[in-house]
């Protein structure tokens, strides 16, 4: 009885320790195959309509080859590719990298909307390690976020509080380059209600509620002045915004935006007729 009780805790103790040297040569590959390294390059902190790089990085370190291996990366909401701001994920293919290879991706971006969030990125790069066969997916993903500051260009706009129907009042609209780089082919529009009248600008306005800027050097600063009617019930308010864009990829997105709320006052001549019917 002995006998056969050791010799089947004797084959147990085999089986077993063939089961761990077969498991370590199958799953062996699949830990060397883990051996990738992606890095990402990117500046911590942007502002609204600046250009910038981010730069992923992507080894493979393992000891053999890997297949399939690709890129996407998702943008955030109002986060554009510079040379194609349809897109809302980067997609790029790289064929193989055999052990030691490597590559590096630069996409260019641009940030609008709010000053003072977050935006987080997702990289993820996924590949078919070569010793375990086509249904072995392996993926990579690493997460990177930039601090969206204010807008590279100031807006300040100008107005009186009060107002009176059909009197002729002056808008002072003033934006300044504060980013270290060059803007080109900006405009400036004026959006307001279609009872407020513009008599005259300066500079004169080119095309119909838009001021057309050729070029802002970094740190220049400019003016736009502005004479202006209005005609509305009395006591009731219109807002007048100025709203500066550029082209990105060929398509006019927003940098910055200001407006100002004005009041039509009543006639003083309404309350004189009133106080003179209470006397």
């Amino acid at each position: 009885m002995n006998v056969k009780l050791k010799l089947i805790f004797g084959s147990v103790a085999l089986m077993a320790i063939i089961s761990i040297i077969l498991g370590f040569f199958y799953f062996y590959p699949y830990f060397k195959s883990r051996d990738t390294f992606l890095t990402i390059k990117s500046p911590k902190e942007v502002l609204i309509g600046v250009p910038f790089e981010a730069e992923i990085n992507f080894k493979n370190e393992s000891e053999s080859t890997i297949k399939d291996v690709s890129l996407s990366v998702i943008l955030p909401d109002e986060v554009f590719l510079v040379d194609e701001p349809e897109k809302r994920v980067v997609l790029k293919d790289f064929k193989n990298l055999k052990s030691g290879d490597e590559f590096s991706e630069k996409i260019k971006i641009t940030i609008l909307g709010e000053e003072g969030i977050i935006k987080q990125f997702e990289v993820k790069i996924s590949y078919l390690p070569e010793a375990l066969g086509p249904k072995a997916i392996f993926e990579k993903t690493k997460k990177f976020e930039v601090l969206v500051k204010q807008a590279a260009i100031k807006i300040d706009l100008s107005s009186p509080q009060k107002v009176l129907n059909n009197e002729e009042f002056e808008i002072k609209i003033n934006y300044q380059n504060i980013s270290e780089n060059d803007f080109s082919n900006l405009s400036l529009e004026l959006n307001h209600p279609k009872f407020f009248k513009i008599k005259n600008s300066e500079p004169l306005q080119i095309n119909k509620n838009s001021f057309e800027i050729p070029i802002l050097k970094k740190g220049a600063s400019e003016e736009i002045i502005i004479i202006g009617s209005a005609i509305a019930p009395e006591q009731s308010f219109f807002d007048i915004s100025a709203e500066l864009k550029t082209f990105i990829g060929g398509v006019k997105q927003t940098i910055n935006k200001k407006s100002a709320n004005i009041n039509i006052a009543s006639s003083p001549l309404a309350v004189s007729i009133k106080v003179n019917e209470q006397q």
